[in-house]
């Protein structure tokens, strides 16, 4: 899924969830949550998946979140609606998530890795710096998706 996200709409994970789903005509959207991204907590997310799953309940197949702290909060909710049969996908990669995953109770997520974000920021921050950076370049930096198939290979980074 991320790599034909990735491709179909530069890795822009908004405008690649929706390039996706333009071939999936069986998934349908039925709510957007718009939350105070810098201030995301899994409390605040917890409290939002409540509200949508008390408007929504059965209609609610599958969660997509911009981070895992988000994701946490659903599956939070979820289990207090007692409700463990929705698909709750974040992405990051983070060591919760990869615990989430391992228990059952999140589907997966789509890692990022900051070291290679770090490295490749100092690199164009040299390039810039000698006048050779190409400003039209994009840089990519690859991810991977994590479910229940290959978690415990990337759990251990967490160790």
């Amino acid at each position: 899924y991320s790599e034909r996200l990735d491709q179909t709409q530069g890795r822009n994970p908004r405008a690649g969830r929706f390039g996706v789903l333009e071939n999936c005509p069986d998934v349908k959207i039925i709510a957007e949550g718009e939350g105070d991204i810098p201030n995301v907590n899994v409390d605040k997310a917890q409290q939002k998946m409540s509200e949508l799953y008390q408007v929504y309940g059965s209609e609610i197949n599958g969660i997509w979140t911009f981070s895992d702290t988000p994701a946490q909060g659903a599956i939070a909710a979820l289990q207090v609606s007692d409700n463990s049969d929705i698909v709750v996908t974040g992405i990051d990669g983070n060591a919760v998530a990869k615990q989430l995953i391992q228990s059952g109770q999140m589907y997966g997520t789509a890692a990022q890795f900051p070291n290679a974000l770090g490295y490749d920021g100092v690199v164009a921050g040299l390039e810039i710096l000698a006048g050779t950076y190409d400003q039209e370049q994009t840089i990519y930096v690859p991810v991977q998706w994590i479910d229940s198939s290959n978690v415990d290979e990337y759990a251990a980074f967490d160790q």
